[in-house]
C-alpha cells in the first residue's frame, strides 16, 4: 500500500513560497460581507485598505478599529486614524497586525526544546486629495514586517488610487 504525503507541498505546489499572506485578510465589517469587493466602493475608513482615494470622499475625523480573536491562538487588529487637513485633503495612518500565538518548537524525534512566536505587521501613511466633486486621487506607503521564529522578512509597498463618482439619478 501507498504511504500518503502529508507535506505541505502536496497540499499546495507553492505552499512556503511567498510571505505577507496576511495582507489578504480583509479589513472592517462591510469590506468582509462584500468578500473583500470593496476597492471601487470605498466610501467609509476602510478605503485606507483598500483605495486611498476614497479617503478623500469622507468629511471630517475619523477612527476606526477592528479586533479579531480566532481559534488557535491567532489575533489581528487593525487601527487606522484619517485627518481632514482642509475640506478637500486628507492625510491617515493605519497599523494592522497579526499575531500567530506560541509554537511548542521540538526536534526530530519530539523531544521539547521551548516555544517561539511570531507575528506580522503593516503600518502605513496615506495622502489623498479631492480633485472635483466626483474625483478624488490617493495614494499609500506602507511598511511591511513578518517574523516567525529567528526569521524575518521586511517589505514596502505604495498604493495608488483614484475614485470616481457619476452622477446618480433616481428613476
Amino acid at each position: 500500500s501507498a504511504v500518503a504525503d502529508l507535506s505541505a507541498k502536496s497540499a499546495n505546489s507553492n505552499a512556503g513560497t511567498s510571505s505577507f499572506s496576511f495582507l489578504k485578510i480583509d479589513v472592517g465589517a462591510r469590506a468582509v460581507s462584500l468578500g473583500g469587493a470593496f476597492t471601487g466602493l470605498s466610501d467609509d475608513e476602510a478605503s485606507l485598505y483598500y483605495n486611498p482615494a476614497g479617503v478623500a470622499m469622507l468629511s471630517g475625523d475619523r477612527v476606526m478599529f477592528t479586533y479579531h480573536n480566532y481559534v488557535e491562538d491567532l489575533q489581528s487588529g487593525f487601527l487606522g486614524y484619517i485627518r481632514e487637513v482642509s475640506p478637500n485633503t486628507h492625510v491617515a495612518g493605519f497599523a494592522s497586525y497579526l499575531n500567530y500565538g506560541d509554537f511548542i518548537e521540538t526536534d526530530l524525534n519530539g523531544n521539547e526544546l521551548g516555544t517561539f512566536g511570531g507575528g506580522d505587521l503593516l503600518l502605513g501613511l496615506t495622502f489623498a486629495r479631492r480633485h472635483s466633486e466626483n474625483l478624488s486621487f490617493g495614494g499609500s506607503a506602507k511598511f511591511i514586517y513578518e517574523k516567525i521564529q529567528d526569521y524575518s522578512a521586511t517589505g514596502v509597498a505604495f498604493d495608488l488610487g483614484a475614485k470616481y463618482v457619476g452622477n446618480r439619478e433616481v428613476w
